[in-house]
């Protein structure tokens, strides 16, 4: 499985119905081959903030079908760990980046982000992170 940070799925749902984007079209092709997992911390980002109910509506039935999955204990407390493995060699990243790259490594799924952080935490915890085919 391929677990999204927030910043992926945001593409995909923001997109227009012709705009031409590599990541929401792999988002897109991550749905369609029942590859992409959604955490319950980044379904709730994508869902906050969204100021017209409809459109809130829309994304909350869109991003419920996909397979959620929340945190555990263990999960915050690795993330808790990676947080400060990382900010001791002097990286600097938001608790919930590492709770998704907690959730990520307990499950073994591999992350998919357009967010530079997390290229800045593999070198120091075991993250995979995915790249779409070309």
């Amino acid at each position: 499985m391929i677990a999204c940070d927030t910043s992926a799925p945001s593409f995909f749902l923001r997109r227009g119905k012709h705009s031409l984007n590599i990541t929401a079209d792999a988002v897109e092709e991550l749905i369609i081959s029942n590859k992409l997992a959604l955490f319950g911390i980044v379904r709730q980002k994508i869902l906050s903030g969204i100021k017209h109910p409809a459109q809130f509506d829309r994304i909350e039935l869109t991003t419920s079908a996909l397979p959620l999955y929340f945190a555990n204990e263990d999960d915050h407390t690795l993330a808790s760990q990676f947080f400060n493995l990382c900010r001791a060699k002097g990286i600097q990243g938001s608790p919930i980046d590492f709770l998704i790259c907690a959730m990520a490594v307990n499950r073994k799924f591999q992350i998919y982000t357009t967010d530079p952080g997390f290229n800045m935490y593999a070198p120091f915890i075991p993250i995979e992170l995915y790249t779409p085919p070309q």
